[in-house]
């Protein structure tokens, strides 16, 4: 864990630049100057997202004939692997592709969660003299509990949910059911 705290550390550090500009200079509460980092973060790796859903939108269309191609090589593995890399080929797409943009992301997070959870922002709100308090959480630094835990579990699935309901529906390979169950493993794969 120390090693990745260390290559994510100038992210952390440019998270908290960010917020403590939120919070100090436009004068935001410690609650809004989060929910700016949270967009601002977002804006940040809107590129990777971007390419990530194009390259899954992309393997979407070449889904119909990557199936027909391993029905009919079902028997022949060999065959199988090298016709899928000539469909790949002819149509210009790259499997990985979808996934390492989304990859590239993580980092981002992990800081934001580290800066979040660190005592350097414990002490920067602390110091700050202002309110620790933000819509109905009492306290942005403590672990909340009770009605509160349970109120931004709920919020959380709510817009994950949300998020994913937007991602996928221009999609055509994944509905009823289906779409359903993969959005409940994503939630709980999130928490």
């Amino acid at each position: 864990m120390f090693v990745l705290a260390n290559i994510v550390q100038p992210i952390v550090d440019l998270a908290e630049a960010i917020i403590d500009f939120f919070a100090d200079n436009v004068g935001m509460s410690w609650g809004l100057a989060i929910v700016a980092l949270t967009f601002t973060v977002r804006l940040l790796v809107l590129p990777l997202s971007i390419r990530g859903i194009k390259s899954m939108r992309q393997m979407q269309l070449v889904a119909p004939e990557l199936k027909e191609i391993q029905e009919r090589y079902k028997d022949d593995r060999e065959r199988q692997q090298r016709e899928m890399l000539a469909l790949y080929k002819s149509h210009g797409v790259n499997p990985l592709a979808s996934c390492f943009p989304f990859l590239l992301q993580i980092p981002f997070f992990i800081a934001v969660y580290s800066l979040l959870r660190g005592d350097s922002f414990k002490e920067d709100v602390i110091s700050s003299g202002a309110s620790q308090s933000f819509l109905f959480v009492n306290s942005i630094i403590e672990k909340p509990e009770g009605a509160e835990q349970i109120a931004l579990i709920v919020l959380f699935i709510a817009t994950t949910a949300l998020t994913f309901l937007y991602t996928t529906a221009t999609t055509q390979t994944t509905q009823g059911p289906q779409k359903y169950l993969l959005l409940a493993l994503r939630c709980c794969s999130r928490r």
